[in-house]
């Protein structure tokens, strides 16, 4: 629950960024839909692997709204999987360069997992709620938010070593 409650209030905070005239009264009247939280199903902090293909799936089942992309590879060689989110304009053309751009970016340390996560929650709820919920329609109508849930891959691997009494918490 306080990760939603987050996910909402950062979605909230680059709405009210994208659109000046937002009020705090108008903000205080946004009602709340049914929730979709089926990705804290079986909570989990995913595998580098796990969120290209959480990428993959969101561009396939939202193929104009969720754009994955590949920032670059680690001195490992691990891809550094991003996902752009934002929905078409009107003329069908890509790229507004009016449209302001929000980049979320996590993981900057290997062991700080929980803002990796809430990236990646928010990606997805914001991906599954755009037909649902207009302040959803409207954020991203009027912005294009790109995330990068791991700035550091290695990190994230490492420390999973580096800590292996916590692989069931890590890890399914």
């Amino acid at each position: 629950m306080y990760v939603y409650a987050y996910v909402v209030a950062v979605a909230l905070t680059c709405l009210a960024a994208a659109n000046p005239t937002t009020t705090p009264a108008a903000i205080a009247q946004v009602q709340v839909i049914e929730q979709i939280e089926s990705f804290l199903d079986n909570p989990h902090y995913l595998s580098n692997e796990e969120i290209g293909e959480l990428f993959a799936r969101l561009n396939k089942d939202y193929p104009t709204l969720a754009q994955p992309y590949v920032v670059g590879t680690t001195i490992e060689g691990r891809p550094m999987h991003a996902l752009a989110l934002n929905a078409p304009t009107p003329e069908g053309s890509t790229g507004d360069l009016l449209r302001p751009m929000v980049k979320l970016v996590a993981n900057v340390q290997g062991d700080e997992t929980l803002g990796r996560q809430i990236v990646l929650y928010m990606a997805e709820y914001l991906a599954n709620s755009y037909e649902i919920d207009n302040e959803v329609q409207r954020l991203l109508n009027t912005t294009e938010i790109h995330f990068l849930p791991s700035a550091n891959p290695d990190g994230f691997a490492l420390a999973k070593v580096s800590h292996p009494s916590q692989t069931s918490f890590c890890y399914r």
